[in-house]
């Protein structure tokens, strides 16, 4: 059967860390077929969440792991990648879960059929009490996703293939840290291979990192995928601000003038 790690990167989560993960692993537990393992990258400044994971009595086995690196969640996703030992890495949230017990079983059936394929999506819905569910989502990938129009989904979506090709997270973003993503994965490996059905639910919540972000920041995270994904079209812009900004001030002197 296929090696398939499932990655949860976390940390405290406003206290409520353990709860999320806890209810995650539980989830996890009652899967139609089970994953090589479990891989815990805590990003925490405290040891609650390591004290859980000793302390907690999975059918999977768990390896628990620390990230040394800076606390952003693209260090601590790429700690996933960096430390996995299975053939392929299924990342999961800790405030998110399994929505049928036949993710794992469809993941690796899809793997199976489609082995020359890096990267693996799922549809997910959301959810704010874990019991009514909303925005099912049917995934499909954009040329325009490394803008925020993300018609994938969260990275607990994501499945890739843990080869030397894997390519890593760009700690440079938060909010469009998975579109990011998603738009150089399919540089270098093409669209991904949809996972028939709604696998994952994703919580909406107040704690949500992204969730925190003010509107500047997520417009200053734009800005930087289009410098970084769309050169052409960032030298355009610059030289329309430049212009502008010239005819403001040639505006600015002829108005002084006139009134003086």
């Amino acid at each position: 059967m296929i090696n398939l790690t499932i990655g949860i990167p976390v940390y405290e989560m406003n206290g409520m860390g353990v709860d999320y993960l806890s209810f995650l692993l539980d989830r996890l537990n009652v899967q139609t077929v089970f994953p090589f393992e479990i891989l815990i990258s805590d990003n925490s400044t405290d040891k609650k969440i390591e004290e859980f994971v000793i302390n907690n009595d999975s059918k999977i086995k768990i390896r628990y792991i620390r990230n040394a690196g800076p606390k952003d969640p693209c260090t601590n996703l790429n700690n996933l990648i960096k430390n996995s030992k299975s053939e392929y890495i299924k990342f999961i949230f800790q405030d998110d879960f399994p929505f049928s017990n036949d993710l794992i079983s469809k993941t690796i059936k899809a793997i199976e059929k489609n082995p020359s394929n890096n990267w693996f999506i799922c549809g997910s819905n959301n959810t704010t009490d874990n019991k009514k569910f909303y925005n099912y989502v049917k995934p499909y990938f954009n040329n325009k996703i490394y803008l925020g129009k993300n018609t994938l989904g969260s990275p607990s979506v994501l499945t890739v293939k843990n080869s030397k090709e894997l390519l890593l997270f760009d700690n440079r973003f938060i909010w469009l840290l998975d579109c990011a993503y998603y738009h150089v994965l399919n540089k270098k490996f093409g669209p991904p291979v949809i996972i028939d059905g709604v696998l994952i639910t994703c919580r909406v919540h107040s704690d949500q990192l992204t969730g925190v972000l003010t509107d500047t920041k997520k417009i200053k995270e734009v800005f930087l995928a289009i410098k970084i994904f769309n050169k052409s079209f960032f030298k355009f812009y610059i030289f329309i601000e430049i212009f502008f900004s010239h005819l403001l001030n040639k505006l600015k002197v002829n108005v002084k003038r006139t009134l003086n």
